[in-house]
């Protein structure tokens, strides 16, 4: 009889940690691990995530195992890490890693701009008007220029048909750091204008960028659910071509040009306010998507290229599957003796409720807000009271005043996400012992009739006359 003793992994090496690597290049890494029997599972994760269908993992001689990783850096893998685990499926607890900080070096990323303070639709002849060159370099830029070019030619020739700037106070033109300044501008003003910037990775322009606030966008789709992803792009000169791409961990397909479409910029002759306002231009492409399988989550992600360049950094849609929010849980009420919202002081009952809940699962997209609704106990009863919050980390707190006391309710919670509202979470019956109290109208009125009473009992001659204990004459 054979007996197989187990062990754990002894060693775990990544063998190739560069110094450094360059965006978008290839790289074979290898990671060796010894001591396990039976021999290691190895696998590769990225800030914690995963690597998938990526590696290829080879059995060696002595109980050692080598994985070799293909792997291409993008530009937001700078700073993180790269992990390579071993672990024996046998032994719990038995994983070990060894890790590599990922220094990506890569051309600037490069945004024009218009001054924060300018208005574009209120520009006009003897204005000044400044540019900002915003870059993203690693490692620093050890140049950046200003072109101004009228005469746009091809990709190959357009910065040498440009005329540098200079400062020249004469002409009004200043340079200053990553800003172009024009004073006073004039009809001759028109034109495009390029910042060009450049480290020891190459020289970039201002190419393609996404446009503020959807670099990365998550999308929740049903299977079989089509939706629309829009690449909204921040670019002049306007994009010549855009171009799709799916990855599912890892996987990475191009997606035909038959599936998208491309949402141009119309073309004419500006004037010097039409032409200097185009900075910022925004321009997109849609792509109608619709998952099918499990493998047709992931990540979709949208270049566009102008005559400058291309895009350096894609604008990333991470498709996921996604439906309604599960039904809240552990919902309780507690009962107030007092009215909680200024504009239900009227009601006859003091008597309220705040009623809180726990959360469950979101359905892959994030719940934006809680609904209640309150009906009277008897069945079919009308919704007496429909109330929204919106959504809060520690989950749902509604407060509600103005029930009837000694009356029964049915309380119907809900969380609501994009995809729709989810089951509701019943609270039945729930019957409200409560207080009675007086309307802010009739307490007045209760008040000035007491108060003149007890001024008449005051006044009043004790001999001869008794007086109740309820403040009635006897």
């Amino acid at each position: 009889m054979e007996f197989l003793h187990h062990m754990k992994p002894l060693v775990v090496q990544i063998l190739t940690k560069e110094p450094r690597v360059s965006a978008d290049k290839n790289y074979d890494v290898e990671c060796r691990t010894s001591g396990s029997r039976p021999e290691a599972v190895i696998t590769w994760w990225k800030a914690e995530k995963q690597i998938k269908k990526m590696a290829q993992n080879y059995p060696l001689e002595n109980n050692e195992s080598l994985s070799v990783l293909s792997f291409v850096p993008s530009i937001d893998d700078d700073g993180k890490y790269l992990t390579c685990r071993a672990e024996n499926l046998a032994i719990p607890g038995s994983a070990l890693e060894d890790k590599w900080r990922l220094d990506v070096q890569y051309q600037p990323v490069v945004t024009l701009k218009m001054g924060k303070t300018l208005n574009p639709d209120d520009i006009k002849e003897g204005d000044d008007v400044y540019f900002e060159c915003s870059v993203r370099a690693n490692p620093k830029v050890y140049k950046l220029a200003w072109f101004k070019d009228q005469d746009i030619g091809t990709k190959r020739n357009y910065l040498l048909q440009g005329k540098e700037l200079k400062n020249n106070a004469t002409a009004g033109i200043v340079l200053s750091d990553h800003s172009l300044v024009l004073q006073r501008i004039t009809r001759y003003s028109a034109g495009d204008y390029t910042c060009l910037v450049a480290n020891s990775e190459g020289k970039t322009a201002n190419t393609p960028v996404c446009k503020e606030g959807r670099s990365e966008v998550v999308v929740g789709a049903l299977k079989q659910e089509t939706v629309s992803l829009v690449c909204s792009v921040e670019s002049h000169p306007a994009p010549l071509i855009f171009h799709w791409t799916f990855n599912n961990s890892g996987e990475l397909v191009e997606v035909p040009h038959s599936r998208y479409s491309h949402m141009a910029a119309a073309v004419g002759t500006p004037s010097v306010a039409e032409s200097l306002k185009e900075y910022p231009q925004f321009h997109g492409s849609r792509l109608n998507y619709t998952p099918a399988t499990e493998m047709d989550y992931g990540t979709v992600a949208c270049w566009a290229s102008n005559q400058v360049g291309k895009q350096r950094t894609p604008c990333l849609f991470q498709v996921i599957a996604a439906g309604r929010p599960y039904a809240l849980h552990n919902c309780s009420t507690t009962e107030m003796s007092a009215p909680l919202d200024a504009e239900e002081l009227n009601a006859k009952s003091g008597t309220g409720l705040i009623v809180r809940c726990l959360e469950g699962y979101d359905g892959g997209l994030p719940i934006h807000s809680y609904q209640l609704e309150v009906v009277a106990d008897e069945d079919g009863g009308p919704i007496l009271l429909n109330k929204t919050v919106p959504a809060s980390p520690n989950g749902p707190t509604f407060e509600v005043a103005g029930l009837t006391t000694g009356r029964s309710y049915r309380l119907f919670l809900y969380a609501i996400n994009a995809k729709g509202r989810s089951e509701p979470a019943i609270l039945e019956p729930v019957t409200l012992k409560g207080v009675a109290m007086y309307t802010t109208g009739e307490c007045i009125d209760f008040l000035m009739s007491y108060r003149d009473r007890l001024t008449d009992m005051l006044n009043f001659n004790p001999s001869s006359k008794s007086i109740a204990l309820d403040g009635s004459l006897l």
